[in-house]
């Protein structure tokens, strides 16, 4: 690699490169440049480096110094595209790519990098969870400034400690989702030390705040959250003498919905777009950033409302995650979570193209099986049977309409069984069910706190695999 020098001339850079350039022209072209210019020097950079755990060769690792993040970064070829659109999604061709080097190298680097020189994309990594920050963006004459100053900014500026913001939802009732913003907060805050700030987003049943047990009368309900920026937020804190987070825990802390006094305060609120982009970016900001030395957390875990309407809308534009679970017992909440994965979340993404991320985005399903305690082991398999062939009969009916790479690869992320494989091979099945939780620990005496905790362990050490 050339010396570094920090002033790019633009005009030259894009020049230098176009439709039929190779990977080794990108890299002297467009990366190098890239790299100078957000400020490594020659000895912070390394080429070629395998990862640590695999035989994988990562093409550009960047050492984190005094002042600059670690960062990893893959080149492409002009001519691969880095992203392809089908059906209003912006499917990730190379999101395994990126999530398997963040796996591979487990707290290693904080920011992963994909260019083929005519688009970029930036990821930020989340205890082992590769989540897209910058979405796919041009790199062309017009650009390319602007490119340069935005990707370097993002990864100077960026806090090592900034949340991860989490919403469970599934457009389904009785899924469990409360139960699992719940207890999966919890063993975040307990078992793995993190800090965490838990929200009820539903202020027609407020049952997370009941689970809670929150004083109510001494603090600020969601609604202060929602509609007011930093400042505000902070001189509504003085003014009223409330706070405005309840510590459940010295990890686990709490916003909580009014649902008696502020009832009308919450219905009136209208689902437009405009306001949820509003108070979305409001909100993100409170949560990102912090508004006092208290609210700097590891996690944000939203408990969303049933329905798509104005809270479970802006539960969504808020997060950077959303994890949906899903009964095996029934096509319900399949269906539904088919109809928010191909028809909600497009919509809602396009209408936030104010914000410079991907938006929310869907992470493996949760099987969270309800049934009574008294069911019986056959009825428990078949209801895993009953989802499995559900989803095999989906994605057949996707295949036959060419829709199937996309919602099998970006938002299902799965697979159908091999042949001969048991239902018991599901990958799911290893970590899910957390109402066969109870049930064993009914049946073998065994705490139903303890039980709960060994099975969340599991989903969140799949989906954050640092933790582990």
């Amino acid at each position: 690699m050339s010396q570094n020098n920090s002033k790019v001339y633009f005009n030259a850079v894009i020049k230098s490169v176009n439709s039929a350039s190779s990977e080794a022209d990108i890299r002297t072209g467009i990366v190098e440049k890239l790299i100078a210019y957000i400020g490594y020097k020659e000895e912070d950079i390394e080429q070629e480096k395998k990862s640590d755990i695999a035989a994988t060769k990562i093409d550009f690792s960047l050492n984190e110094t005094k002042k600059l993040p670690s960062i990893f970064i893959e080149v492409k070829a002009a001519n691969k595209p880095i992203m392809e659109s089908f059906n209003r999604y912006d499917s990730v061709l190379y999101g395994d790519q990126i999530s398997q080097y963040i796996r591979e190298n487990p707290g290693r680097y904080r920011f992963g990098i994909i260019s083929n020189g005519r688009t970029i994309s930036v990821y930020r990594n989340y205890f082992g969870k590769a989540v897209q920050v910058f979405r796919e963006t041009t790199i062309d004459e017009k650009s390319i400034s602007k490119v340069f100053s935005d990707v370097k900014s993002l990864v100077t500026k960026s806090r090592k400690r900034e949340p991860l913001i989490l919403a469970v939802f599934n457009n389904k009732g009785g899924v469990g989702k409360t139960s699992i913003s719940y207890y999966l907060s919890k063993t975040l805050a307990e078992k793995y030390k993190k800090k965490v700030l838990v929200m009820d987003f539903d202020p027609l049943q407020g049952d997370l705040t009941r689970l809670i047990g929150l004083p109510q009368e001494q603090y600020l309900p969601l609604i202060e959250w929602i509609t007011k920026g930093k400042k505000e937020l902070i001189a509504r804190i003085k003014s009223s003498g409330k706070k405005g987070i309840f510590p459940r825990s010295n990890n686990l802390h709490c916003v909580y919905a009014d649902t008696d006094e502020n009832y009308k305060q919450y219905t009136k609120q209208s689902a437009s777009i405009t306001k949820i982009r509003d108070y979305s970016k409001k909100i993100r900001n409170v949560l990102k950033v912090g508004f006092d030395e208290q609210a700097s957390y590891d996690f944000v875990i939203i408990d969303s409302p049933p329905g798509w309407w104005f809270y479970s809308m802006l539960a969504n534009a808020i997060s950077d995650l959303v994890i949906m679970p899903v009964s095996t017992t029934g096509e319900s909440s399949w269906r539904n979570a088919l109809r928010y994965l191909k028809s909600y979340l497009p919509d809602l993404k396009n209408d936030l193209n104010n914000r410079i991320e991907n938006g929310p985005q869907p992470l493996p399903f949760l099987f969270n099986q309800v049934l009574k305690r008294n069911i019986n082991e056959d009825s428990k398999l078949y209801g895993y049977s009953n989802a499995h062939s559900f989803l095999d009969k989906e994605i057949q009916r996707l295949e036959n309409k060419n829709e199937s790479r996309i919602l099998k690869n970006m938002l299902f992320h799965y697979e159908k069984a091999a042949s001969g494989s048991k239902v018991e091979d599901h990958p799911f099945l290893d970590y899910d069910n957390l109402i066969q939780s109870v049930d064993i620990g009914v049946k073998e005496k065994v705490s139903f706190n303890a039980k709960m905790a060994e099975r969340l362990s599991a989903v969140c050490e799949f989906y954050f695999p640092e933790l582990k």
